[in-house]
């Protein structure tokens, strides 16, 4: 039986201490100019990163040597944290490369060869970007070189934010139900855009819609638009860090508005505000707007009635359609319950309208209308519509 020993010169472990957590750069962080100071071929290279922080480094070297002195109970320091060339050596933080992100290629694969000329003994590394700083043991950072992931406006979900736009993402597949798969950032983050987000307007017979009318037109312009390999413009509706979740959209309308002020918090949206959202459901009650971030509000039908004079919401409105609404009033509900997880619950109940028109237009448009309307003017046939019956005394008591 082979048995193997492995030892270790790092000082948090001679001194049995855990290093501090911000001892190493965070996720995100881009560094210049590192040395590769060993390689591993056909693996990965050691790089060694320039002093970023000298207080941290210098603190984390002091509490190592504060312990062992303390353990030692002597003035005097001994061992290893005695050498001035080693306390210099152990202030040098590390970071680990492998060959998968070290470059970018049209396969995805990196040439041996090619990775160790690159990554040669001494060789100087323009630009990493730390990947992950978690492994205390060691102390090494994982980081990538490749172009790609350097320059990533995302790495994880979590640096998804609802409501941000994000140009020239690649297309990465064509789903069966209409959907589109994209690529966020270089580290194979995906995103989805679902076939009613495609287009401004759902009809009748897109993809959107349904999915089998292959001659249709709408069908010739998505797989043309959505060919795999295309860059598109998108902007994400709601993302998950724990499901690793995150649904985007590719509406023109909902790419260009609302972009410096969009409504991602019910406790942000003010009364009389206007803004731009889309259908995600219609019934005979009404309509169900919703914007970024899950933030949804309704459009009874009896408000569609007085003011648009839409009969049928059903009729007029389909799901996916692209509408600028103006925000009635939005009410904090406090929802009180026995049980922990339903205590003190807060909701919120938004309350939209169609019209978006202020009440100072329609006042100047109902005095206008009453300029135009005189006494005993005869009115073309078929120019008024029914939208409401009042109940009125019967034509015997009038006379």
């Amino acid at each position: 039986v082979t048995k193997i020993i492995r030892l270790s010169l790092l000082p948090h472990i001679l001194s049995l201490a855990i290093p501090r957590m911000d001892s190493l750069p965070p996720p995100g962080t881009v560094v210049e100019n590192v040395k590769v100071v060993r390689l591993d071929h056909g693996i990965g290279a050691l790089v060694a990163m320039p002093s970023i922080s000298d207080s941290i480094d210098n603190e984390s070297s002091g509490d190592a040597m504060d312990t062992d002195e303390d353990d030692n109970s002597s003035d005097k320091k001994v061992g290893l944290l005695s050498n001035q060339i080693y306390r210099d050596a152990s202030n040098i933080k590390c970071a680990y490369v492998h060959i998968s992100k070290a470059l970018d290629n049209e396969d995805g694969r990196t040439p041996e060869s090619q990775f160790n000329k690159k990554f040669c003994l001494n060789s100087t590394i323009p630009k990493l970007r730390i990947l992950s700083s978690t492994n205390w043991i060691d102390n090494v950072a994982s980081c990538a070189t490749a172009d790609s992931i350097v320059s990533s406006a995302v790495l994880t979900h979590s640096d998804l934010k609802p409501s941000a736009v994000y140009k020239s993402v690649p297309i990465v597949a064509n789903l069966e139900g209409g959907g589109v798969l994209v690529q966020l950032g270089g580290m194979g983050l995906k995103g989805l855009i679902p076939a009613m987000h495609l287009f401004d307007k759902a009809t009748a017979g897109s993809v959107a819609s349904s999915g089998d009318d292959k001659n249709s037109y709408r069908n010739k312009i998505r797989r043309e638009k959505f060919k795999v390999g295309n860059k598109i413009d998108v902007r994400c509706l709601v993302t998950d860090a724990n499901e690793k979740k995150c649904i985007l959209t590719a509406k023109k309308a909902l790419l260009t508005c609302d972009v410096d002020d969009p409504i991602c918090v019910y406790a942000d949206i003010a009364s009389g505000r206007l803004a731009t959202g889309f259908i995600s459901r219609v019934t005979k009650q009404g309509l169900t707007i919703t914007f970024f971030n899950n933030i949804f509000g309704r459009v009874s039908a009896r408000k569609l009635a007085e003011e648009l004079g839409v009969e049928d919401p059903t009729v007029d409105y389909k799901c996916g359609d692209v509408v600028k609404v103006r925000v009635e009033k939005c009410l904090k509900i406090d929802k009180r319950g026995n049980n922990r997880e339903m205590k003190d619950r807060t909701s919120y109940h938004l309350d939209l309208s169609l019209d978006i028109s202020s009440s100072v237009d329609k006042l100047k448009t109902t005095r206008d209308l009453g300029n135009l309307l005189k006494l005993g003017m005869i009115l073309p046939p078929k120019c008024m519509k029914i939208v409401e019956l009042i109940p009125s005394r019967q034509h015997d008591e009038i006379q």
